[in-house]
């Protein structure tokens, strides 16, 4: 480790940034905390250079991607198609809560209540346990999804743990839907998107995404709850009808 060097590092985040330069930055991010570690650990000397330190990042451009109902209703038609019924639920999921691509895969059934509508999330980005009201049409479709008698995840895995991505069959998808430039991650924005159309603030929003906000008091956090819940249902409703549930539960049901 002792032999890397600052111009080592420059040229790894030049060669990543021609392509993708928020990557570029993450991983002069990780180079940067892996020596942070290595010196904390013992395998460089106290004091020793980061080499990750000084090497200037590439300019990041705020992503503002999202779907307007036109292009929800195409990427629906796309979806109804996909023959994989796990595909299809974590996509209009993705659409109906808002969470991130993650923490969707990674929710197990004992922490899915339909008599409640609530999913816990008991580990997010955010670092604390988040608990998402879902709409009638969310609970409609975790009650559509097949479920593995010897798999405790909603997402099962095909060998063992739970699906870690679907980033193949969404390639798929957003191509036929000829929505090249749709990201994943653009479909947790369309939530936030559609929930602001509709007079939903700021607060809330972040709230329904799991945002950190410091500064928020226990008063408006309880008041959010409520507001949230609200706000939840109003989006399903309103998602509901452009993603035409019935039909793609039947599909899947068929399947």
């Amino acid at each position: 480790m002792g032999d890397v060097q600052r111009p080592d590092v420059a040229r790894l985040h030049q060669s990543i940034s021609k392509a993708a330069p928020i990557e570029a930055n993450r991983v002069l991010a990780l180079v940067s905390h892996l020596f942070t570690k290595a010196e904390e650990w013992g395998y460089v000397p106290a004091g020793h250079p980061n080499p990750a330190r000084g090497v200037q990042k590439s300019k990041e451009r705020a992503r503002d991607r999202w779907l307007k109902e036109g292009e929800v209703r195409t990427l629906m038609r796309a979806v109804s198609v996909e023959s994989d019924p796990y595909v299809q639920g974590a996509i209009l999921l993705y659409l109906l809560t808002g969470l991130r691509k993650t923490e969707l895969l990674a929710a197990r059934w004992v922490d899915v209540d339909l008599d409640r509508r609530e999913l816990r999330l008991p580990d997010t980005k955010s670092g604390r346990p988040h608990v998402i009201h879902l709409s009638a049409e969310a609970a409609h479709v975790f009650r559509m999804l097949p479920r593995q008698q010897d798999s405790p995840w909603v997402f099962p895995g095909r060998f063992d743990g739970h699906r870690k991505d679907i980033k193949g069959q969404w390639e798929r998808v957003r191509g036929k839907a000829g929505l090249a430039d749709v990201r994943l991650h653009d479909l947790r924005r369309t939530v936030g998107s559609w929930l602001a159309q509709q007079g939903t603030s700021l607060q809330v929003i972040g709230k329904i995404l799991n945002h950190s906000h410091p500064g928020v008091t226990a008063v408006y956090a309880r008041l959010a709850d409520e507001q949230s819940r609200e706000a939840m249902d109003v989006l399903g409703a309103k998602m509901g009808e452009v993603l035409q549930l019935p039909s793609i539960g039947a599909t899947i049901d068929e399947r």
